[in-house]
């Protein structure tokens, strides 16, 4: 229990970097420029997946099938692999 309580004190010990904010006017400045410029940010990631989304699109209809069995395994003949280990080897 009490080193239980000891590392609840720890973590809020991160916290108090934070403090920084408010005794630094300019840090304070670029802290609530940042949390503003989020919901901009959410708008610029939103275009980037739909831009990779239709990007990927069209490279599965441009290669649909050209890489089917391209990747094999050529082991020795007296190489025997346990089932469920193969497919650890494709990684």
């Amino acid at each position: 229990m009490e080193d239980m309580n000891l590392s609840a004190i720890r973590t809020i010990r991160v916290l108090r970097p934070l403090r920084a904010i408010n005794r630094i006017p300019s840090m304070r400045i670029l802290v609530m420029l940042l949390l503003d410029t989020l919901p901009m940010l959410g708008n610029v990631l939103l275009l980037c997946f739909f831009v990779f989304f239709i990007f990927g699109i069209v490279g599965v209809q441009l290669w649909a099938g050209m890489l089917r069995q391209r990747c094999f395994i050529d082991l020795p003949q007296n190489v025997t692999v346990p089932p469920g280990w193969v497919a650890l080897l494709f990684l």
